[in-house]
């Protein structure tokens, strides 16, 4: 499921994840339900800000530290 997660997100932003380090990681919430947390590193800022914006453009949550 994190594998699928990871090439849904890849696939359609590939422009901006290419050269990233990158983790998929499990996250049980309160509720019980389980989420996919995808963490992209090694981007420059301005990059990592592009894809930030693309990410919710299209409906999905992001935060760049």
């Amino acid at each position: 499921m994190a594998d699928r997660e990871y090439a849904a997100v890849a696939g359609r932003f590939g422009q901006y994840a290419s050269g990233a380090e990158k983790r998929v990681t499990e996250v049980t919430s309160s509720s019980g339900s389980t989420l996919y947390r995808t963490t992209f590193t090694g981007l420059s800022r301005e990059r990592a800000v592009a894809f930030c914006n693309a990410l919710k453009a299209a409906g999905r949550d992001c935060i760049v530290r």
